[in-house]
């Protein structure tokens, strides 16, 4: 605690942080001092300890709802872990969970942009049920090759989204009451077209493999170990480091506020390490999945989509604050130029931006 340009204090805080009791005053200039080096240093690294608990505090209290679902994540698998003798964690299951949950994953990702926005869609699921029974049904009946049905499947859920959006954007109609109609009609649409059959089975292997194949591995460097899973992992992991450097040096740029460096390079720490650890369990396994591989891809694009687009600043804009981006928009509608000069960083999403007309 700086007292003048010369001396600063050394205080000691009492148990119930009441007062302060004040040890010594140290000469800046000459260093001379009744403390030993040992009571100054242990002294500073308290204080350092105290900050970064502080600092911990903070960030958890801000973003308790970001953490909330992470540290409920945790819990489930450290209760099921417990009462499974360690099971719930083996390469076996964890992989199989990766893999039931990659098609929840695809259509969460989806779903994020539209709860964005501050709407929903409840056909989703039946929507998603309804193109794959459609998709057997090509595959089996006709006879189609897995390399044309993909596209008539992604062609078909295109168009169901346009007409849903045109309904809510155009038409002004509630999401919650189209999406409901949406979940009706396609629940019996998808009954309809299983009708015959019930359950479909799919002889194509091709097709099999995308669900429940995994990547080939080429290398075969460590025995027991799918070697080439380990080497994306270890990419990743350098990928995540770089990027986020990257995020941090942008907001830095423009001003933003940023988590302290000590909580930054442990967040760093953390997700590589959780990340190395999930590797690590595939790995002893049967190495990535065609699921995973696909959930990357799509994760990838919708961040591409969300970060890098024009149209990803708009989602956020509508669903920061409608009202503020209509006012903007007739702002500049009202000047003549339509062209808004976001002062963003490039990696920050759902952050304020100070947003001016091009001159």
């Amino acid at each position: 605690y700086w007292v003048d340009s010369q001396k600063f204090l050394l205080y000691e805080v009492n148990p119930n942080f009441s007062d302060y009791v004040e040890l010594e005053v140290i000469d800046h200039l000459t260093g001379n001092s009744n403390l030993s080096n040992c009571a100054i240093t242990e002294f500073l690294v308290d204080e350092e300890k105290m900050e970064l608990l502080n600092d911990l505090k903070t960030m958890l209290k801000k973003n308790i709802r970001k953490y909330g679902m992470f540290i409920a994540l945790f819990a489930i698998m450290l209760v099921f872990s417990i009462l499974s003798d360690g099971v719930f964690m083996s390469p076996r299951n964890i992989s199989n969970l990766i893999n039931s949950m990659g098609y929840i994953a695809v259509l969460a990702v989806g779903m994020t942009l539209i709860l964005i926005i501050k709407h929903i869609d409840l056909s989703v699921g039946y929507v998603a049920g309804f193109l794959g029974a459609v998709a057997a049904m090509l595959m089996t009946s006709l006879n189609l090759p897995v390399l044309v049905v993909i596209p008539i499947i992604l062609m078909l859920g295109i168009l169901i989204g346009l007409f849903n959006g045109f309904m809510v954007a155009k038409l002004q109609l509630p999401a919650f009451v189209v999406s409901l109609a949406g979940m009706l009609i396609f629940r019996g649409a998808l009954l309809q077209v299983t009708a015959k059959t019930g359950t479909i089975i799919i002889p194509n292997k091709t097709f099999n493999n995308i669900g429940v194949g995994y990547i080939p591995d080429p290398v075969k460097l460590i025995p027991g170990f799918h070697t080439l899973t380990l080497v994306l992992g270890a990419l990743f992991i350098v990928f995540f480091i770089l990027s986020q450097f990257k995020n941090r040096k942008n907001k830095l740029k423009y001003q933003f506020e940023v988590v302290p460096i000590k909580i930054f390079y442990i967040k760093l720490v953390f997700v590589s390490a959780l990340i190395a650890y999930v590797t690590y369990i595939l790995s002893d396994y049967n190495g990535l999945s065609w699921t995973v591989v696909i959930v990357l891809i799509v994760v990838a694009l919708y961040h591409f989509l969300t970060t890098k687009t024009v149209l990803g600043r708009h989602i956020y804009a509508v669903g920061g604050n409608d009202e503020a981006a209509k006012n903007q928009q007739n702002d500049l509608l009202d000047t003549g130029d339509i062209r808004p000069h976001a002062r963003c960083p490039p990696s920050s999403p759902g952050t304020a931006c100070h947003i001016s007309p091009r001159s």
